[in-house]
């Protein structure tokens, strides 16, 4: 009886010792395949984590709300009104024109009254005191019914006032309609993913060969592209000079701080018209980016923004560890690659997995011994 019991003892100590080493063995296993994960799970936290950066309005626009981009109510009118030009010169001031930053103002019109004509200049200023030449008949005369459309993408909000000046021609009257259109990067049809947006005044240089310099940091992930616009979004009348040249380079956070060199002396193109290029990224960080502007007008607005384009590649290098010692691949030809390299976890499990198997080969051979003398 004390023998039976004694050995019902041993049997379950030796279970409970048996079931205790495989638990071991299986978190050993775990903390190997954890070591080729862990680093995938870190990139995605990361990423996460910046995305949501990406997310705040305060880093998106300058100057823009995410509430104003996504409740905006295009073609609002802010003027709409026939006045009348007296006989030969003659100006008209309008004022208080609230404009709000980043929106694109149509200035629309035209003649009304049959059979007149006239030559007429348009200028703007901005709530700095800026003075834009906007447009001029310069010779091609308005006409009765037939309506001009002068766009101005607004660089800062606040009142404006636009003159206008009738240079010829009898009494006669013109409508007038000045209207709110959609945010000026929309018209490009470049998505909403946006991780940064601008309209910057740029003005003619004293002297005119230095150029406006502009610098700006952007926090950029890496294995991603990015399409960059830069555009004129303010007029200039016909018989102004109306080009602006650009020199523009980025430099990515490395320790060597590598300069790409994007433009060089580059003539940019026409009014709502985009210089847009691709930079997709091998590491993540701040970049800057390095604009030069060359303007030939007195004052012109531009517009950059940049917009996150998606992931390029997974950013996956080879691992250290020859996973072909422990999977047989057939593969003729010689073997080429690197040798064996574990990391310390795999060691430790292994060693670990393998000391439990003796240490339970060792228990059942003392168990079967035990059992044979009794």
């Amino acid at each position: 009886m004390g023998i039976n019991f004694t050995l019902n003892i041993f049997k379950k100590k030796l279970i409970f010792f048996i079931l205790i080493s495989l638990i071991i063995m299986n978190f050993c296993s775990f903390l190997i395949n954890f070591r080729f994960i862990e680093n995938d799970e870190n990139i995605s936290s990361f990423y996460n984590a910046v995305i949501n950066k990406y997310q705040d309005s305060n880093y998106n626009y300058a100057g823009l709300s995410n509430t104003a981009i996504e409740s905006s109510n295009y073609n609002d009118v802010l003027l709409d009104k026939v006045y009348t030009f007296r006989t030969g010169k003659h100006n008209l001031n309008i004022s208080d024109l609230y404009f709000i930053k980043g929106y694109r103002y149509n200035i629309k019109l035209a003649i009304v009254t049959e059979n007149h004509e006239c030559n007429l200049d348009i200028n703007l200023t901005d709530p700095k005191g800026n003075e834009y030449y906007i447009f001029s008949t310069n010779g091609e005369e308005l006409a009765y019914n037939n309506y001009r459309e002068i766009p101005f993408g607004a660089a800062k909000t606040g009142n404006y006032s636009v003159n206008f000046t009738k240079l010829d021609g009898p009494n006669l009257n013109i409508h007038i309609k000045i209207l709110r259109d959609e945010f000026c990067h929309k018209l490009f049809d470049a998505g909403d993913n946006l991780i940064w947006i601008d309209i910057i005044t740029i003005s003619s240089s004293d002297p005119p060969t230095e150029g406006i310099a502009l610098q700006k940091y952007l926090y950029l992930l890496s294995q991603r592209k990015y399409n960059i616009y830069i555009s004129r979004v303010s007029p200039v009348r016909i018989d102004y000079p109306n080009s602006v040249y650009l020199d523009h380079n980025v430099v990515d956070p490395s320790e060597e701080h590598i300069s790409f060199p994007i433009y060089d002396n580059e003539l940019m193109k026409g009014l709502f018209e985009e210089d847009q290029y691709h930079f997709g990224t091998s590491i993540h960080g701040e970049y800057l980016f390095n604009f030069t502007f060359y303007p030939a007008m007195e004052h012109t607005n531009i517009l950059l923004f940049v917009v996150d384009e998606g992931q390029i590649a997974s950013g996956q290098e080879p691992f250290p560890l020859n996973l072909s010692e422990f999977i047989p691949i057939n593969i003729e030809g010689p073997k080429i690659g690197p040798s064996v390299s574990m990391p310390l976890e795999a060691q430790i499990g292994l060693g670990i997995g393998i000391g439990s198997l003796i240490i339970i080969g060792l228990a059942i051979a003392v168990y079967i011994k035990h059992k044979s003398n009794l």
